[in-house]
This record gives structure tokens, C-alpha cells and sequence, in this order.
């Protein structure tokens, strides 16, 4: 039986994990039994043999009492901004709208109790239409703290839920920033924490199992150290999978998707900056072509500035508009949504990196299957997702460098030998770094007369080490024409501080040859570490499609297997098989 209260239309990421994970479940012999919000009328979009049951009140929310993710670090984001004022200005605003919502938010007590015993009173309603049998499997896929509350309601009033395993599923953050800011944080969600532990306390004999959707989410959750959580990835439909029919397109442009809703966290207000900034040197000459999905004519409107005719809206994907920039509808038909993931050459994500810091993207899984090239913010999960891949790339190119130089501390300044025209840096991380800590490597080219000449940045994290090889982080970097020396510069990317490090050097690469100027810096796709990054690393990824298309075909294989929702499936059962009944640690 899986769970979804928050499935109330038809479109979106719920409703095709639902599929995916119901399928598989019918697969392996389980009876597929589905909940969803009341308002949900989509069963006719589903297999006839399913149960479906509309009963849920209310959507999953966030979890409650937590510091804001936008006015948390504000003095950090405003040195970000680097003296630009709308962006300073922004980052102000929104720090003074979320402190005012988490004012409000927390006196609404009420609020929260409702929603407690709205999700109590819908699985007594569930439970008493399909009752419980010793072997079944519940998996609520999409929990918050409140949820979990009105869970533990219902277990404690019906005997009969000792039966069945219970496979609960988090997706929402804890805390904010990054591992090395949560101590400061401890204190705020103490009280989360008593009442995780006093409600699991009240139901020692309940077989529960806890899950998050990444790493980085897992830690924050054992953190507060209520239960053990383990991750547990998210399941990638075989309609997004690639077919091994993919080829590189003939002639340009090659379409760029920015797909799903368009939120805040989701860079809403970069898709005017963007588009101004990529019309002269892709847009324009027609190398690229942006999509995306908005679901409203006034906000794709917004974006003008832009000569007439360069903009267009479509109803569907077939038969697009010759048009450098095309707005598509949202939510697509689950179909429709399939072939535009499939139809997509490169794939944008401009996710703002702190609130993702630790969020799994459904979007990026489903681009990562297809063997889409991406383009993503440095410094938290979508990033870790090809870290892996592209150090393996740069490790290749590190055998074709010249006049390797070791440096010992945070800065160093070398002579570019006559030819170079890429400069890798290699670093060995500290014993002490903790996870969640990452660093930004900055490289600036300077001509004979020691006069900047451009200033690249890149933000590397952690690498476990395989076998005995020692583990680099890489990051390379295009030196620009003229340069005669290049200034590189090791810091802490989001923590004050020095970086520990136990190692650091850096290899001049000659040119490619042929018609390619600099060496590609990755395999499977980027990330950025600034959103001015952006139009630079699209020219790359435009002029070496090719390359970066073979390799994130390679890398789709493996991501498909690992993401399959039968594996989703194994892992449950044998959890459920594995474990003994769940019991709080000590609060």
C-alpha cells in the first residue's frame, strides 16, 4: 500500500511515483492499494485492478519549526552578491518575508493540530476499508513531522496496524545551510526532537522503518536521533530512460530545458537575466534554444525585453515554433512530459544551491536517465549526483598535463607554459573535513604584465577514495588568450575559515587541437558556482555536445539500474525482513 497525500491532480512527480512504485510492488506479488488526497480524480489514469482511495485532507507540508532557508546565512548570500544591489535587495526581502511567515507559521498551533488529526482520521478510514494482514507493507511516501504525529495517533488507537511494516518516507530538511552550520541550529529543533522521540516511545511494538531520498537529508534526520534513517533512492520511470536510439543532432540549436514548475527555489527570477545574457552569443545565432514550462501567459510576458518574435508559446510538444525561446504549459501530461524530457539536449537546472543543499530533484533523475548533459548549482546533491564521473574524467586528463606544480598554501601564483590553454588543480582533502564542507578553487589569468585577464571559480566537495588511490578533487579551468601566469586561489566556499588540505597541485593541459580550443571540464555535465557561470558553461557543453552526450549515455545505464523502482521495492522488503521493531533512541 503506498501512501501519497499530497497526489490531488494529474501531472507531476507524485502521480508517476505512484505508477512506478505500484507497478513494481504488483510485480513482486503485493495487492497495489493507493491513497491520495481527496481531491484526487485521476484513477482512470491508472491500471483498473488498483484500489484507489481519496481520503487524505490535507497535502504533506514541510517540517515545522525550522530557521528559514532564505534568511538563514544572510550575511554570507549579501557577500555572494557581490555588490549588485537588486540581488542584495532581493536577498533582503525574502529574509524579511520568511521571518515574518516563520513569526506567524509558529503561533498557528492550531494549524498543525488540525492537520495531525486530518491525517489520524483518514487512515482510520483507509484501514477500516482495507484492513491490516501480518506481511503487508505501507509506505507513506512523502511524510513531515505532523504527519508522522497523526501517524502515531492512529497506531496507538487500532491494534490491528501491529501487523504491517511501515516504511516511512521524509523529503524536507531539517535544518539549513550545510553539515558544518547545523550545531549552531541544535537548540531550535530540540522540541521536533522530544516530540519524534515521546511519540515513538508510545509505540514500541510498531515495526517502522525511516527513510530519506539522499545522503545529505539522511544525516540531518539521524542528527536528531529519534530513529535510524537510511536512504533510499528515488525511483526513475523506464519511460525516461534512454532507448540507445539517441544520437546527436545533425544541426543546431540544441534545445536547452528548464523543466517542471518555475519556483523561487527554482530560479523564477533568473529566467529574464538568463535569456538577455545568452541572446547574443546562442540564442541569436541559433547554436541553442531555451525551454521551459510556465503555466501562466502574464509570467512568460514578464520575460520580454527581447526582440519581437523571439519568444513563443506552445500548447505541446510536437511541432514546436521556430523560436529561440519557447514557453511550454505546466503540468504536461505524463506522456507529453516523458517525450519533452526525451526530446532535450541539454538539461538547465538553476536551483538556488542552499535550499537544495540536501533536496533530491525528481527532474534531474529523470534527465540523468534519459543521458541528458547537465548543467546544475555547485555544492550539494545534484551536483554529488556526477561529481563521481567527471573527477574520473579529469583524473584521464591529469596523465596528458605538463610541468606539474605543487603548492603548499592557499594561494599560489604560476608561470602557463607557451601552448596551454587549460590549467587543472588537483587537491587532496583534509583528514578533519567533515562532510557537507566544500571549497572554492578560484583561477585568475594574468597577462605579462600581471593585469587580470578573466576570473573562472569552481566549487569541488569530497571523493571517497577506491582501493588505495589516493582520492583528488579536480575542478579545470579555461585559461583565457594572453595569459602569461595564473593566480589560484583555495578557500572555504560557505564556512569562514581556512581549508585543511592535504595536498594541492595543478597541471597545465596544451590544446586540444583540431577545432576545440580548451579541453572539456566534465563528462556527464557542470555545475556552477555562480549564476553568471551560466552562459559560459552552456557554450561549453554546446560546442563539445557530442562528448558530454556520450558520456551521459554511459552514465544513464547505470544511473537507470540504480534508480529503478523494483530495486525500491527490494530494498523495502528486505528492510522489513531485516529489522527488528523500531524503538527511539534515547532523546
Amino acid at each position: 500500500m503506498l501512501i501519497e497525500q499530497s497526489l490531488r491532480e494529474v501531472g507531476g512527480h507524485y502521480l508517476e511515483y505512484a505508477r512506478e512504485i505500484l507497478q513494481a510492488a504488483e510485480a513482486a506479488g503485493y495487492e497495489p492499494v493507493l491513497a491520495t488526497h481527496r481531491d484526487f480524480r485521476g484513477a482512470d489514469r491508472l491500471p483498473s485492478g488498483w484500489r484507489v482511495l481519496p481520503l487524505f485532507p490535507y497535502g504533506s507540508d514541510k517540517i515545522h519549526r525550522i530557521p528559514s532557508a532564505y534568511s538563514f546565512g544572510l550575511w554570507r548570500q549579501i557577500a555572494a552578491s557581490r555588490g549588485n544591489l537588486p540581488a542584495i535587495a532581493a536577498r533582503v526581502a525574502d529574509a524579511v518575508s520568511d521571518r515574518c511567515k516563520a513569526a506567524v507559521s509558529g503561533l498557528r498551533w492550531w494549524r498543525r493540530m488540525t492537520r495531525m488529526r486530518g491525517f489520524a482520521a483518514a487512515c482510520e478510514s483507509l484501514f477500516r476499508e482495507c484492513p491490516l494482514a501480518p506481511g503487508d507493507q505501507v509506505l507513506c511516501s512523502t511524510m513531515s513531522d505532523m504527519d508522522l504525529l497523526g501517524l502515531v495517533r492512529f497506531l496507538r488507537s487500532d491494534p490491528t496496524s501491529a501487523r504491517a511494516d511501515w516504511h516511512l518516507q521524509f523529503h524536507f530538511s531539517v535544518f539549513c545551510g550545510r553539515d558544518p552550520d547545523y550545531p549552531t541550529q541544535d537548540g531550535r529543533v530540540r522540541a521536533l526532537q522530544r516530540r519524534m522521540s515521546g511519540a515513538l516511545a508510545s509505540i514500541p511494538r510498531h515495526r517502522l522503518h525511516f527513510y530519506t531520498t539522499t545522503d545529505e537529508l539522511g544525516r540531518q534526520f539521524n542528527r536528531l536521533n529519534f530513529a535510524p534513517f537510511v536512504t533510499l533512492p528515488w525511483p526513475v520511470g523506464k519511460q525516461f530512460q534512454q532507448d540507445g536510439t539517441r544520437s546527436v543532432p545533425a544541426t543546431l540549436p540544441l534545445r536547452v530545458l528548464l523543466a517542471g514548475a518555475v519556483r523561487r527555489e527554482k530560479g523564477s527570477d533568473q529566467l529574464g537575466s538568463l535569456a538577455r545574457t545568452l541572446w547574443d552569443d546562442l540564442l541569436h545565432p541559433r547554436k541553442a534554444q531555451l525551454l521551459f514550462q510556465l503555466g501562466h501567459k502574464r509570467r512568460w510576458q514578464r520575460l520580454t525585453e527581447l526582440p519581437p518574435g523571439s519568444f513563443q508559446p506552445a500548447s505541446e510538444i510536437d511541432n514546436l515554433p521556430d523560436a529561440p525561446l519557447i514557453s511550454l504549459p505546466h503540468p504536461l501530461q505524463p506522456k507529453d512530459y516523458a517525450r519533452l524530457i526525451a526530446s532535450a539536449d541539454i538539461g538547465l537546472l538553476l536551483y538556488n544551491a542552499d535550499v537544495y543543499f540536501a533536496r533530491c530533484s525528481g527532474i534531474l533523475a529523470e534527465l540523468l536517465a534519459a543521458g541528458v548533459p547537465v548543467i546544475v548549482p555547485a555544492g550539494g546533491w545534484l551536483a554529488e549526483q556526477m561529481a563521481e564521473e567527471n573527477y574520473r574524467h579529469l583524473d584521464e586528463l591529469a596523465a596528458r598535463g605538463s610541468a606539474i606544480h605543487a603548492f603548499s598554501g592557499l594561494t599560489s601564483l604560476l608561470p602557463v607554459p607557451p601552448g596551454s590553454s587549460d590549467l587543472l588543480v588537483r587537491l587532496g582533502r583534509g583528514s578533519a573535513d567533515q562532510p557537507g564542507s566544500y571549497l572554492r578553487i578560484t583561477v585568475e589569468s594574468l597577462d605579462e604584465a600581471s593585469q587580470p585577464l578573466g576570473r573562472l571559480a569552481a566549487i569541488v566537495g569530497q571523493r571517497v577514495a577506491v582501493s588505495q588511490q589516493p582520492a583528488y578533487v579536480s575542478a579545470l579551468f579555461h585559461l583565457a588568450p594572453g595569459c602569461a601566469a595564473a593566480r589560484v586561489t583555495v578557500a572555504s566556499a560557505h564556512q569562514p575559515g581556512r581549508p585543511e588540505l592535504a595536498s594541492a597541485s595543478a597541471a597545465f593541459l596544451p590544446a586540444p587541437g583540431g577545432n576545440a580550443q580548451h579541453w572539456p571540464a566534465g563528462r556527464v555535465g557542470l555545475t556552477f558556482a555562480d549564476l553568471a557561470d551560466i552562459p559560459r558553461l552552456l557554450a561549453e557543453v554546446v560546442a563539445h555536445h557530442e562528448h558530454y552526450r556520450a558520456g551521459a549515455s554511459v552514465f544513464a545505464r547505470r544511473w537507470s539500474a540504480a534508480h529503478s523502482a523494483e530495486r525500491t521495492i527490494e530494498q523495502l522488503a528486505l528492510r522489513a525482513l531485516a529489522s527488528a521493531p523500531a524503538r527511539p533512541h534515547a532523546a
